[in-house]
């Protein structure tokens, strides 16, 4: 189940965090044009990811443009302290990594901040090597399926660096991810 309205995150952070966490996560949501802006005020966060802007919201935001605005929002709302991390679309998040003047990264293509080489795709996970400017060479395995994921990954693994998690913390990280039940699972049927 997808948490990204302000009832849904309200909910998880009053059942579910507790004094063990150290951070949180918060997908959200862009259905209307204020939604991220609104979530972004609630929520506070100190690093955010933007992964997409695509079509998928054209229904209730208009356009790409106005898709573009809703979701730059999160970044806009970021702290003067905040971190930025997007995702090398060759589109409108390369466009709004170029507008972000704040401490960001890109990920996803050869010669960016972050980014996966000696990809290897099969039914039961993945192997790749995460590779960073600086020179970082790290292999990593992970039973999530599809090239997709390896993106997702390569998000997360700029903001884990950038929280001080060690190369060697990610690749175990990346090893023990499972996919959520019953999407993009393999399965045999006889």
């Amino acid at each position: 189940v997808s948490a990204n309205t302000p009832a849904a995150l309200s909910r998880c952070i009053r059942e579910e965090m507790g004094p063990q966490h150290r951070y949180f996560i918060a997908e959200m949501g862009a259905r209307h044009p204020q939604d991220i802006r609104v979530l972004s005020r609630f929520i506070r966060p100190s690093i955010g990811i933007l992964t997409a802007i695509g079509p998928q919201h054209l229904e209730t935001l208009g356009s790409e443009e106005k898709v573009m605005k809703t979701k730059y929002a999160l970044i806009a709302g970021l702290p003067e302290d905040g971190f930025a991390v997007f995702n090398n679309d060759g589109g409108h998040v390369s466009a709004c990594y170029r507008r972000a003047e704040m401490n960001k990264v890109i990920v996803g293509e050869a010669g960016d901040d972050l980014w996966a080489e000696d990809i290897a795709l099969s039914p039961e996970g993945s192997a790749f090597t995460l590779c960073d400017k600086d020179g970082l060479r790290l292999p990593c395995e992970t039973r999530l399926a599809g090239e997709h994921n390896i993106r997702n990954i390569l998000l997360a693994a700029a903001a884990a660096l950038h929280l001080g998690v060690s190369p060697a913390q990610v690749a175990q990280g990346v090893g023990q991810m499972k996919a959520v039940a019953f999407r993009l699972q393999a399965s045999r049927h006889s």
